[in-house]
């Protein structure tokens, strides 16, 4: 959600230009811009205010924002095309408390995770290219939809990716756990 603000509204004559503000709201990113059908190319994804001059103008314009939530950009290669890497597996009790770090094999953190938007695709290749898994994936607020499952984001920034997933029993010894996932990129 944003909002679109032209310069002014009345007195643009033909050939002149006008200015057009594209605040996001809070949480939210300007994605894309179309005007009268056209991608704007000049346009960045962008969480702050974007300005763009429309030149040459010579009858009325239809301005199309896209805003979407920060969280897709972030996680996704719109803003960093670098891959997301397995760092640590820990696991907790469903209270909170640590009860130890899962030992990660190198070929997991060597696995190479790209979210693609707005496909909404997820896929990991192994460090020799080829594909080891792809899925779907979306973000709502802090509920993250990896595949068939919901986990809750705990930190996610253009360069760290922290999620939990739902608790469930141990089979061994019955306590109620959940395992947190962090993730990085440079």
């Amino acid at each position: 959600m944003g909002t679109v603000t032209p310069a002014k509204l009345s007195g643009i004559l033909p050939g002149s230009s006008v200015i057009l503000k594209f605040t996001p709201e809070k949480d939210y990113s300007l994605y894309s811009v179309e005007i009268n059908g056209s991608k704007v190319k000049d346009i960045q994804p962008s969480a702050v205010e974007v300005q763009y001059t429309y030149k040459d103008i010579k009858n009325n314009i239809l301005v199309k924002p896209a805003f979407v939530e920060t969280l897709n950009l972030l996680i996704s290669n719109v803003l960093n095309n670098s891959p997301w890497k397995l760092k640590s597996m820990n696991i907790y009790k469903d209270d909170g408390t640590f009860l130890f770090s899962f030992p990660l094999l190198q070929e997991d953190k060597e696995i190479k995770r790209y979210f693609y938007y707005p496909q909404g695709e997820v896929k990991m290749y192994y460090p020799d290219g080829s594909l080891y898994w792809s899925s779907t994936w979306s973000i709502s607020g802090n509920n993250f939809r990896l595949g068939g499952g919901d986990m809750t984001i705990i930190e996610l920034t253009a360069s760290r990716l922290v999620f939990k997933a739902p608790p469930g029993a141990d089979p061994t010894t019955g306590i109620i756990n959940y395992a947190q996932y962090t993730y990085e990129r440079n």
